[in-house]
């Protein structure tokens, strides 16, 4: 018998025969029902969350691997999104990998052709509110063409980014693109009118970037920003 049956028996037994009334004062009586009654709910509560937690945990959760040797371009995965025709991609310090679920497809930066990769260093993946992928790399941001399977190099008009190690690109629900970089702080840009705002640190200003290296950037429930830097916390 459990304790939330124990605790029920003895409360029904109490209150069915009148033995409170016979035994102790009306105040001391109510109070006594008052606790009993917490007994049990407290009882009940205990018994529904061990069940809840243990129907929830995973049992013998085991992990399949994907490596070098199923062709995976470096040990580094610096980050992973999957797209809206199901493939994952795989961000590493040796170039773009997609996976299908058997086989790695290997995307690279080649000397002279520009619509490769720009550096096969990649950070940072998203796919955007329309479902294009967006690459962030050690030299810049690319944008993937699904049609031509090919990458565009610069595309954000007006922004050049081929010079700059970028570590985090991602889109918020009001449609701008933020690009965190290594040491050359913030950026946001909007793609309905190409403008570009460059948020730096300035130890001398109030309220600026605590830390030009943006290493996360995160859109929250409210639609505020988080931004983690590297050395200067969070803003």
């Amino acid at each position: 018998m459990t304790k939330f049956d124990q605790v029920s028996v003895v409360t029904n037994t109490i209150l069915h025969r009148g033995l409170i009334g016979r035994l102790l004062p009306a105040k001391i009586v109510k109070i006594s029902f008052n606790v009993a009654l917490m007994l049990m709910f407290a009882c009940l509560s205990q018994k529904l969350l061990a069940r809840e937690f243990t129907d929830t945990v995973p049992r013998n959760v085991q992990f399949s691997n994907v490596s070098t040797e199923d062709g995976l371009t470096g040990e580094f995965v610096h980050d992973v999104v999957q797209d809206g025709r199901g493939f994952m991609w795989f961000a590493t310090q040796a170039g773009l990998n997609r996976f299908d679920g058997h086989d790695i497809h290997v995307y690279e930066n080649v000397a002279d052709e520009t619509t490769t990769l720009s550096h096969n260093f990649v950070r940072s993946l998203h796919v955007d509110q329309a479902g294009t992928l967006w690459v962030g790399n050690d030299r810049g941001v690319n944008k993937y063409d699904v049609d031509t399977d090919s990458f565009e190099r610069e595309p954000f008009a007006g922004l050049s980014l081929l010079n700059t190690r970028v570590r985090k690109v991602t889109q918020d629900a009001a449609g701008l693109f933020w690009i965190g970089t290594l040491g050359e702080g913030l950026i946001q840009f909007n793609p309905v009118d190409d403008s570009v705002v460059h948020y730096r640190h300035d130890p001398d200003t109030t309220g600026s970037l605590p830390n030009d290296h943006v290493i996360d950037i995160i859109e929250d429930r409210r639609g505020e920003l988080w931004i983690g830097t590297d050395g200067g916390g969070l803003a």
